[in-house]
This record gives C-alpha cells, structure tokens and sequence, in this order.
C-alpha cells in the first residue's frame, strides 16, 4: 500500500505522520501493523496519529466549511516536517462533497509552499459522479503540469 509506505519513510525520518479518515481508526492502525509499522511505538511517541475525520454533512455551516476545519486542526497540531495521509472529504460522490474537495485541492496548492510537509489524498475514483470526476482530473492535470 503507497499510504503506508509513504508514512514509514516519514516515521524513520522522526517526522511526525498523520493519517485521517472516516473509517474505524482501529482498522486503519490494524492494517499499518500488518504492513510492517510499529504502531505502539510511533503512537506513544507522538509522532503517528490517526486522525477520525468528523462526518461533515452533520456540520450546519456544511461540508466545505467543515472540511476546512478538520484541516486547520490536523495542521495547528503538526510541526515541520510533516506527511498526511487520509480523505478530509469522505463522500466525493455527490456533488457537494467533489465541489469542497476541489476547493480544498485548490487552497492547498495555493498555499503549497508555506504548508511545511507532504500530503497524500487518496481517492476511490469509481465512486464519484462521471461529470465531476472528469472536471477533477483536468483540474489535476493542470496543476501537475504546472
């Protein structure tokens, strides 16, 4: 798995990695365990987390402004240099969720420089609607070949 590999070089760096999602931590932490991490040691330590990404359809102010608020808090509690793994947005389906993804996608890559670590999304293509997955990869694509 790319993720967790990802997050082992970072850990033998003493980088401090944090991986969020919407699933159970505990089955994200069981399958870094099979992947050859030493989780007890790198959670005691501080330098692993595994961040539960808050359902933001639940939020009032909704899903955009929810994600950014799990992403100022996950970055308020890193210090340089850092990596992230994880999906801020869980549900890309639906138009809503796509829409605040990308926004998110574009403030990161306006800020990129000053953000201090690497970040690695990971996304379920076949789960999200045709028209937006497509305005996604061509959004994508420019950054890329910027």
């Amino acid at each position: 798995m790319f993720e967790f590999q990802f997050l082992k070089n970072g850990l033998k760096k003493g980088e401090q990695c944090v991986y969020a999602t919407d699933d159970d931590p505990f089955f994200i932490v069981s399958k870094m365990s099979h992947y050859g991490i030493n989780v007890e040691t790198y959670l005691t330590n501080g330098l692993l987390r595994v961040y539960q990404v808050p359902d933001p359809t639940k939020d009032h102010e909704g899903i955009a402004t929810s994600c950014k608020k799990t992403v100022t808090k996950i970055l308020s509690e890193l210090k340089s240099p850092f990596r992230i793994v994880g999906r801020i947005v869980p549900d890309v389906s639906m138009i809503e969720g796509i829409t605040a993804q990308l926004e998110l996608e574009q403030i990161t890559h306006k800020n990129f420089d000053s953000i201090g670590g690497m970040i690695m999304c990971r996304y379920d293509l076949s789960k999200m609607e045709p028209v937006r997955r497509i305005e996604w990869m061509k959004n994508l694509m420019k950054i890329i070949i910027l």
